[in-house]
Parts: C-alpha cells; sequence; structure tokens
C-alpha cells in the first residue's frame, strides 16, 4: 500500500475500527435486552456485507444502513484535518464523497488480495498490470504521493481513488469473498481476535453518539462495526476494519 493512501488508512483504522480493539476487550454478559439487540446488530451486519459483496460499492452499502447523522463519521476520513476542513470550509457532503472513496478503495482492495491470497502465503497478492502502473503515476496513491491540500487538489485524488476502485472491480475474481481463499482468511482473523469480539457502552464521543444512547460493536468479516438504535431501527455508526 502506497504512502499517501497508507496514512489515510491507518487514520481510518484507528478511528473507526481497529483502535478500539486494544481498548475495548469483549464484555462476558449482557442484560437479556442487550444481548437481543447484539443478535439483531449482527444480523444487520450480515446483511450490510452481503450487500456490499452484491454490489462491491461501499456508496450504495453505506448510504442504505447508516445512521441520519453522517457528520463526525465523515470527518474522520483521515485526509483531512480539522484546521484544513475549517481553511476550506468543507462541507458534510463534499466530506461524505471523500469518505465514501476511501473506503470503497480500502474495502474493495481487502475484498479483492483476500480471495487471492491467503494469509501466511508466501505469494503477495498479485496486482494487475494496469492497476500497478495506474498508481505509479498516481498523484497522490504512488510512493512519493502528496497530501491534497485544496478543494481541487482532494478532487482529484477522489478521482484517483475511483479510478483504481473500478480497476480492483474489472480484476476481482468472480466468487470474491465467498471462495475458499477468502473463507480462511476470514477464519483466521476470526480466531485470532476472538477475545474483542463484542462489547456495548453507553455513548461514544469519537463517533459522536450520546451517553443517553447505547453502542454495540463487533467484529464481522473484515468489518469492524459500531450500531446504535435510531427511530427504533439498527443503524451503523460506524465502520471500520477488523
Amino acid at each position: 500500500m502506497h504512502r499517501g493512501i497508507l496514512k489515510a488508512v491507518l487514520a481510518l483504522w484507528v478511528c473507526l475500527g481497529g483502535g478500539v480493539l486494544t481498548v475495548t476487550p469483549a464484555q462476558d454478559k449482557f442484560s437479556p435486552e442487550d444481548e437481543a439487540t447484539l443478535k439483531e446488530a449482527e444480523k444487520t451486519a450480515d446483511q450490510f456485507i452481503e450487500r456490499f459483496r452484491q454490489t462491491l460499492d461501499f456508496k450504495t452499502t453505506w448510504e442504505e444502513f447508516r445512521r441520519d447523522n453522517k457528520s463526525c463519521v465523515v470527518r474522520a476520513n483521515g485526509v483531512t484535518s480539522e484546521s484544513l476542513r475549517e481553511e476550506l470550509k468543507l462541507s458534510d457532503d463534499f466530506l461524505e464523497t471523500l469518505y465514501v472513496a476511501v473506503m470503497n478503495y480500502y474495502y474493495l482492495k481487502f475484498a479483492h488480495d483476500l480471495s487471492k491470497v491467503k494469509i501466511g502465503a508466501t505469494d503477495e497478492p498479485i496486482i494487475p498490470k494496469d492497476l500497478a502502473n495506474y498508481v505509479e503515476k498516481s498523484k497522490y496513491l504512488s510512493e512519493n504521493s502528496k497530501d491534497p491540500r485544496s478543494v481541487e487538489e482532494i478532487n482529484d485524488m477522489v478521482s484517483e481513488l475511483n479510478h483504481i476502485a473500478k480497476l480492483y472491480k474489472q480484476h476481482m475474481p468472480k466468487d470474491a469473498m465467498n471462495n475458499d481463499i477468502w473463507k480462511a482468511n476470514i477464519k483466521y482473523f476470526e480466531e485470532y481476535k476472538r477475545e474483542y469480539n463484542r462489547g456495548v457502552q453507553k455513548g461514544w464521543s469519537d463517533i459522536c453518539v450520546s451517553e443517553t444512547k447505547k453502542v454495540y460493536t463487533f467484529e464481522r468479516c473484515i468489518f469492524y462495526f459500531y450500531f446504535i438504535m435510531e427511530n427504533g431501527k439498527l443503524k451503523i455508526a460506524g465502520v471500520g476494519m477488523d
């Protein structure tokens, strides 16, 4: 993975997924109400994953399952700092476009790689030539990439992310996210981090959830989910990588 996008991915991972694993151990016992809600959230998460597998499009899946208030999540996009957002007066709709482009790249890459090569195999994931050539010449995804500092540059980065996502989809195995290699890799994830599977807590400031609401967290596949109840329905408040 390349320097610029690597920083974005790592920031997303810390803000919306990976960082939680180091501070939120699984809880052994839940109230009957919380256990029932967790199970319902897990079913909804499975629907999210299946929808992503069907569409290979994060935007479509995200819009169908996300909470109404998108502001907090899209601002934790891993690319723009708070000072840059204020300087450029970036709207939530603009930031959502960037967030979706980053996440779409992120998950398509892992869907592609984890459907082709088992974790621990000596061979590296095979990167198609046209994809490798594009990344090598890109402004924001190459080894010597730069960080976007203007609206125009952010738009250019989104265009690059969307193009490389399109290439990943073109080269995606027909049985991606469902073949034996994928299942073996997911089994590895589940066994490796089994102790961090599930949790319930009141509020979560990082994803703009007040203490009047409960947040239901758990792993599924390569996803780490944060669910809340909103208008009587379970909605995704955040999603990261396991």
